[in-house]
C-alpha cells in the first residue's frame, strides 16, 4: 500500500553580517500528500484553483505579554500563540509563501522581525479574534506554532481534523515539531527536521560557504563571493524579503569548486527594483540552507 505523507522541513538558520537574525526555514512538501483522514494530519491542503496560494499561520511566545507571566509558560499550547503574523481568511500577504516546483512551498520567517511589525501582525483570526501583540524587539522567541491555509482559510488550518505543530525551546535551537499537544511528536519518516544553528555543521552539509557580501549596505547592487570546496550539482542562490517571500531567483543549477561571485542588481523576478530595508540572500541545496542579511538603503 502506497504511504501518503506531509512533509515539513524547519531549519533554523544563523545568520552572520552587518546584522545577526535567526531564521526558520519552513518548507511544505505535498506531492505525496492525500487529502482523506488517512495521512498525518487530516488536513486538505492541496490545489483547488490554478491561482492557488499557500500561507502559514504563525506565532511565537516571548512572556512578555501580561497574562503570560513566565517563560516557563511558553511550554503551554495555550500560550503559544503570543504574537501571530497572519489573519485567517484574508488574501493580505502576511504569512504567504513561495511556491516552489512539485507542490512545495517554502518561507524564510526571521524571528525578530517578522513578529515585531505592526503593520504586518495579525489584526485578527479566527471567531473574531482580538488583534495580536508585537514582538517586543530583541526579545528572546521561546516557543513557536503554526498552520497552514489556503488564501481565503476554507482548506487547511484546523479544518478537516487538522491540529497546530509546534516546536518548544525554540531558543536553544531545537526543531522538533510537535502536534497538538507537547511530548506527540510526529515521527521522523513523517518530519524532516534539521537543525543547521552551528556555522560549521553548515558548511560541511552544504559544501558552500559565503567570503564576502559587498557592498552592505548597498543601494544599486551587491556582491556575493563564495567558495565550493568541490562541485556541486544542484545550489539555489535567492533573495527572500522580511516577509519570507522570495522575490528573486538569482541561480539555480550546478557550481563548479572554487571561488566564484554573484551579483544581485537589487532587482525582484519582474524586473522591477525592490524597495529599500532587509533582505536575504539564501543558499539552499533543498534540504540545508545558510544565509546572509543585507540591507538596501539609498
Amino acid at each position: 500500500m502506497q504511504k501518503y505523507i506531509l512533509i515539513v522541513i524547519i531549519t533554523i538558520i544563523t545568520a552572520f553580517s552587518s546584522v545577526h537574525a535567526q531564521i526558520i526555514h519552513v518548507m511544505l512538501d505535498l506531492k505525496n500528500h492525500k487529502n482523506d483522514n488517512r495521512n498525518i494530519t487530516g488536513c486538505n491542503l492541496d490545489p483547488q484553483t490554478n491561482n492557488y496560494k499557500m500561507y502559514i499561520h504563525s506565532g511565537v511566545c516571548t512572556a512578555t505579554t501580561p497574562g503570560v507571566p513566565d517563560t516557563i509558560d511558553c511550554q503551554n499550547p495555550d500560550y503559544v500563540w503570543e504574537h501571530v503574523v497572519g489573519d485567517w481568511g484574508l488574501d493580505n500577504g502576511k504569512g504567504l509563501m513561495s511556491a516552489l516546483p512539485d507542490s512545495v512551498w517554502e518561507i524564510f520567517i526571521d524571528v525578530d522581525t517578522f513578529y515585531s511589525n505592526a503593520q504586518t501582525i495579525s489584526q485578527g483570526g479566527q471567531s473574531g479574534e482580538p488583534p495580536s501583540t508585537v514582538k517586543p524587539v530583541g526579545s528572546t522567541a521561546y516557543s513557536m506554532g503554526f498552520v497552514f491555509r489556503n488564501e481565503d482559510g476554507t482548506i487547511g488550518g484546523k479544518t478537516g481534523g487538522c491540529t497546530d505543530f509546534f516546536i518548544f525551546n525554540l531558543n536553544q535551537g531545537n526543531t522538533g515539531v510537535d502536534v497538538g499537544q507537547p511530548g506527540f511528536t510526529l515521527p521522523d519518516s513523517t518530519f524532516s527536521v534539521e537543525n543547521t544553528g552551528n556555522s560549521t555543521s553548515i558548511d560541511e552539509v552544504l559544501q558552500v560557504s559565503f567570503e564576502s557580501v559587498y557592498p552592505n549596505p548597498f543601494s544599486d547592487q551587491v556582491k556575493f563571493t563564495y567558495t565550493a570546496p568541490k562541485a556541486t550539482n544542484e545550489i539555489n542562490f535567492s533573495i527572500f524579503n522580511t516577509l519570507g517571500q522570495r522575490v528573486r531567483n538569482l541561480y539555480q543549477g550546478p557550481i563548479d569548486q572554487g571561488v566564484s561571485t554573484i551579483t544581485w542588481d537589487a532587482n525582484n523576478d519582474l524586473g522591477a527594483e525592490v524597495v529599500n530595508g532587509l533582505y536575504y540572500m539564501v543558499i539552499s541545496n533543498g534540504k540545508y540552507s545558510k544565509s546572509e542579511v543585507l540591507i538596501k538603503q539609498k
